[in-house]
């Protein structure tokens, strides 16, 4: 875990895919997705369910040409 995690905060980030050759609709959007482009990312306080900041994606992203799970 990283230095200073709080498993009660999460922060989201809300992505658009940029589909490759072949995607033909949204139920194969995660086959076909080859990049994601960060839109908005929002910190979460999980037990209030709060909103503690709404964010526009980093100039540099942290994950930039690197391939990340989604869940």
């Amino acid at each position: 875990m990283p230095r200073g995690y709080d498993p009660d905060r999460y922060e989201v980030i809300s992505t658009q895919p940029e589909l490759g050759a072949g995607a033909s609709g949204t139920d194969q959007l995660l086959w076909y997705a080859t990049n994601k482009h960060a839109l908005i990312e929002v910190h979460v306080d999980l037990p209030s369910g709060a909103a503690e900041a709404i964010l526009p994606p980093p100039e540099s992203p942290f994950y930039a040409g690197r391939q990340v799970p989604l869940f």
